[in-house]
């Protein structure tokens, strides 16, 4: 296998690239003092540092910078500014939204625990809307939108984007954990092979500069055997199905 295969390129234009983050890869270094002691079986080479060496010998990237990161046992699209111009207008919309910097949006596809083995949700912290709902924590500083594909699938969209934020509400506010996350109460445990992957996954980003919007699918395409995501939801290529791809093609601004 072609060693660019470890982080594939989804998308490439002239202001960024989207990779298809695997799991068990950092999206940032880590603190080497806690680290190493929880996880030390797992490299901690962050993704940049990993994309750079892959690509160095036939893309410009010196310049690259992550705008986003991911949990290392979540997958999916991240994106890698190839300027520092271009990373500081999404880290501004980020940080401010509205008009401000490249609009950036990310959706997920989640995989939870079933209804009846939790309890009922919280209800003072879901807000309830037409085109989507909202998880809500922190006295509304941490939210959350969503929208059930059915019981065990919820497609997610971050409005703040706070560490955990999406493992949290889903096992905290709707009490339906992650499948295999099990530092958010899964009980569910796969096999070794899915020891540092969830399945969450980034599956949708959306860009928007100037008057130009792209929006990038990302398949789901790591230890897809049906184990960890079923073949009702995503196929042997990773791609997912046609009511999960709908939810992630609405607009929900």
């Amino acid at each position: 296998m072609s060693l660019k295969k470890q982080i594939p390129i989804a998308f490439e234009n002239a202001h960024y690239f989207i990779v298809n983050k695997p799991p068990g890869i950092l999206s940032q270094p880590p603190d080497s003092r806690t680290w190493r002691r929880t996880h030390p079986d797992l490299d901690s080479t962050p993704l940049l540092v990993r994309f750079k060496t892959l690509y160095s010998s036939d893309k410009d990237v010196e310049a690259c910078r992550t705008v986003h990161r991911l949990d290392h046992c979540v997958t999916g699209g991240t994106l890698i500014a190839k300027t520092k111009n271009a990373s500081m207008m999404f880290s501004r919309f980020l940080q401010k939204g509205g008009n401000k910097g490249y609009k950036l949006r990310r959706k997920y596809v989640a995989i939870v625990e079933h209804s009846s083995h939790s309890k009922e949700p919280v209800s003072n912290e879901v807000g309830y809307g037409l085109k989507y709902n909202s998880l809500i924590s922190h006295e509304g500083k941490q939210i959350t939108k969503f929208k059930k594909v059915d019981d065990r699938c919820i497609v997610l969209q971050l409005v703040t984007g706070k560490k955990h934020q999406i493992r949290y509400h889903v096992s905290q506010i709707l009490n339906q954990p992650i499948v295999n996350d099990q530092k958010y109460g899964s009980p569910i445990k796969l096999p070794r092979a899915f020891h540092n992957q969830i399945a969450l996954h980034s599956a949708c980003i959306t860009t928007k500069i100037g008057l130009q919007t792209e929006v990038h699918l990302i398949p789901m395409e790591f230890n897809n055997n049906g184990e960890l995501w079923p073949r009702k939801y995503v196929d042997e290529e990773g791609e997912f199905n046609s009511s999960i791809k709908k939810v992630l093609l609405e607009n929900w601004d």
